[in-house]
């Protein structure tokens, strides 16, 4: 430990006697580490992040193709899976909306959606206070009743749990509020979070719009269903209802995990902004690394006298391979500070339906990451002008210096002898 330390010290005191090439080297490293880590962020929060629900890779998208009379799943269509399916826990539509909200201060536009009450069964969330919607709350002629977000119930009435079960006023028409929703949760997913959801009623004509597919649907798999179970289940019920209603349902369907379904179209474009950060960072550890050896040349006369006086290879090497650490490190801090404003910027120019972006920051996932593409560019970057300077002929650079040595001698004595003339 004592050693390392030492390095470190003379590594700090090495660099800082070369204030130019330190502040090239770790601005160049910084625009490449800050750049990955700005994209990592993105990519964790897009792709890798798994979906804010219980069990996530069990929910899919159910989603009938080719539909007349729009894209998604019909109402009747829906009751169907639902009361005939085999491999669902259960199966729930929604439709998107949005709401003026008047009574409470400024009107405020808020996004919304009709949810069926089978929906928070399906994501297995509870409202943070109050209840969930219930079936009886789908049928028509119900007293209106509303779940509101945890944001909104903060910012516009104050956290007040005296709003429960105390009505607001959407769109002119009152709705009791039922209960208020966890806070974090989102659904759908989507650039603009919704604030409210509403019962999913069921409309009195049902049974006149079978060729009406306007809900999106998801459904939560039975423990051990495997997505080709459930896709052959839900494709059994959709040619079965084509056969009664060919006129009205084409009986082909689609089932895809929802995670895949939300970012799926993203990934290609994803994945090729992340190739062109990794060139980025290539580039920027090549040309610290061409600093590097020019550096390194110059400290030959250094390497070659501390080998002479015992220094072994491993120990050059090591010293040589700290100050590119030092370098990375140093580089590594800068970069995170500039993937921050980065982070923020990409979110202002991506496009607007990109899913999930809007939760893209710099956490303990992307410090990582930096932390680690800091570790390798210092290896990188420093290995070969170590190697090369521990390997250089000790003989050769003493051989030099003393010639050097006695040229300056040499026109020393030239300058006194004609001084004394």
């Amino acid at each position: 430990m004592e050693t390392i330390i030492k390095d470190i010290r003379y590594g700090i005191r090495g660099l800082s006697k070369r204030p130019a090439f330190t502040v090239v080297a770790v601005l160049t490293l910084a625009l490449g580490i800050g750049a990955n880590s700005a994209i990592f962020s993105v990519l964790n929060a897009v792709l890798l992040r798994p979906l804010p629900y219980a069990d996530p890779d069990r929910i899919v998208r159910i989603d009938e193709t080719e539909g007349k009379g729009g894209m998604g799943v019909s109402p009747p269509n829906l009751l169907d899976f639902q009361q005939q399916n085999q491999t669902f826990e259960s199966v729930a539509g929604y439709t998107g909306g949005s709401f003026i909200l008047t009574g409470a201060g400024e009107p405020l536009r808020l996004e919304s959606c009709a949810v069926s009450a089978a929906l928070f069964s399906v994501l297995q969330v509870k409202p943070l206070i109050g209840r969930s919607f219930s079936t009886a709350d789908e049928r028509p002629g119900q007293d209106r009743v509303a779940l509101i977000s945890y944001g909104l119930w903060q910012q516009r009435f104050g956290g007040d749990h005296a709003l429960l079960g105390n009505q607001i006023t959407l769109d002119g028409l009152n709705y009791t509020v039922a209960g208020v929703m966890p806070n974090g949760f989102e659904f759908p997913i989507q650039a603009e979070r919704v604030e409210v959801w509403t019962p999913l009623e069921q409309p009195e004509d049902l049974a006149q719009l079978r060729g009406a597919h306007y809900l999106d649907v998801v459904g939560r798999m039975k423990t051990g269903v495997s997505l080709v179970q459930a896709r052959a289940d839900v494709e059994t019920i959709a040619s079965r209802i084509a056969q009664q209603y060919p006129k009205e349902v084409s009986g082909k369907i689609t089932v895809v995990p929802l995670k895949e379904y939300l970012v799926g179209q993203a990934r290609p474009y994803l994945l090729m902004l992340a190739g062109a950060a990794l060139l980025v960072l290539l580039i920027a550890i090549a040309n610290v690394a061409s600093l590097t050896l020019a550096r390194a040349a110059e400290r030959q006369k250094e390497i070659a006298l501390r080998t002479a006086l015992g220094a072994s290879k491993s120990r050059v090497v090591r010293q040589l391979l700290t100050e590119s650490l030092i370098l990375s490190f140093v580089g590594g801090l800068a970069g995170v500070m500039l993937a921050v404003w980065c982070t923020g910027f990409l979110t202002a120019i991506a496009p607007g339906d990109l899913p999930r972006l809007q939760s893209a920051y710099v956490d303990g996932r992307v410090l990582l990451f930096a932390l680690a593409i800091s570790v390798i560019s210092g290896i990188l970057l420093g290995l070969i002008p170590a190697w090369r300077s521990a390997n250089a002929n000790l003989q050769t650079h003493l051989k030099k210096e003393r010639r050097e040595a006695h040229r300056r001698r040499g026109r020393l004595c030239a300058r006194r002898w004609s001084s004394a003339k």
